[in-house]
């Protein structure tokens, strides 16, 4: 079953047409990066896919309804972090966080024990009385975080979720969503800029940009189309004589697009398919010349390449 379904959406403001027939699926329990440069129709398609504006055409249908018609028939089964920060300044965290579960339908009782739940698995029990002022950025962009998972959404939105948070706040916001998400069989739409969030939290990109979908696939099969080359280094116990390289590009021919001598490394760089028959090639020789290969290294194409790549192509 599908649990996002987006066909031909169109969002025009004014003079500015923000998404240009945009349509993709996403299935149950798909934890998917939705992508794209500042401007590119990210948050408007959001915005669009949980009711809160109106495209100017085009179908949306959220977990078998269709929202243009019924917006309310989904209700208290979505989630929504949100770019910046909204929490109730005169409440204390813990009152907001129990306040936003009774809103959602939670008994009081069981709002408070989602609460403290949420707040002792982020580590965060000692804030619980403190207010939103008295809080750095971090600490309440992870209280705003908490406050979408407390009424466990089927399907869960995350705009730029871990914005202003240290690399390990920001690990433990992405492993919580992730566990939570398999224990639910929740839907997970991610849009954001960071590169290490997408490649712990999702399985496939959605590339927007322009208003229009670029590229929707896998997360290996898009490093591999717009993450360019493999960097492969071999070391030796010394420098090795130029014959050396020169019989190693002979054999591998046009497979090499790249060979450097760094003193006693070798560094060649090849497409990914062509790696094996190049490390092959190397070892051959090196075996023939007497020399060891005293380290390998093999380093793909970053997920960071292959989007700072495919931006300037789309």
């Amino acid at each position: 079953m599908d649990a996002v379904v987006v066909e031909n959406l169109v969002k025009v403001f004014g003079e500015i047409v923000a998404l240009k027939g945009v349509s993709f699926r996403i299935g149950k329990g798909e934890y998917v990066g939705y992508l794209g440069p500042n401007g590119a129709g990210k948050t408007t398609t959001i915005r669009i896919l949980l009711g809160l504006i109106k495209p100017t055409s085009g179908r949306v249908e959220i977990l078998g309804h269709d929202i243009l018609k019924d917006p309310r028939s989904v209700k208290g089964r979505l989630g929504y972090v949100r770019q910046g920060l909204s929490l109730e300044l005169g409440l204390t965290v813990e009152q907001s966080l129990e306040l936003y579960g009774y809103l959602w339908g939670l008994s009081r009782a069981e709002a408070r024990r989602r609460t403290r739940e949420l707040l002792e698995v982020f580590g965060l029990e000692n804030i619980r009385k403190l207010y939103p002022s008295q809080l750095s950025i971090g600490m309440r962009r992870l209280v705003q975080v908490i406050r979408e998972l407390i009424h466990d959404p089927e399907i869960l939105f995350l705009d730029e979720p871990t914005t202003g948070l240290d690399p390990v706040a920001r690990r433990r916001v992405i492993d919580y969503i992730a566990e939570w998400g398999r224990e639910r069989d929740a839907t997970i739409l991610l849009s954001t800029h960071i590169p290490q969030d997408i490649e712990r939290l999702c399985n496939r990109i959605i590339l927007i940009h322009r208003g229009v979908i670029r590229a929707d696939m896998s997360v290996d099969e898009f490093k591999r189309t717009f993450g360019g080359l493999t960097k492969i280094t071999v070391k030796f116990p010394k420098k090795p004589d130029p014959g050396f390289t020169e019989r190693i590009s002979r054999e591998a021919g046009e497979a090499i697009r790249a060979l450097r001598v760094l003193g006693a490394c070798i560094e060649v760089y090849a497409r990914r398919g062509d790696v094996a028959r190049i490390v092959e090639s190397i070892a051959v020789e090196a075996r023939r010349e007497g020399l060891e290969l005293i380290d390998l290294r093999i380093e793909e194409p970053t997920l960071e390449d292959a989007l700072i790549k495919a931006y300037l192509e789309a």
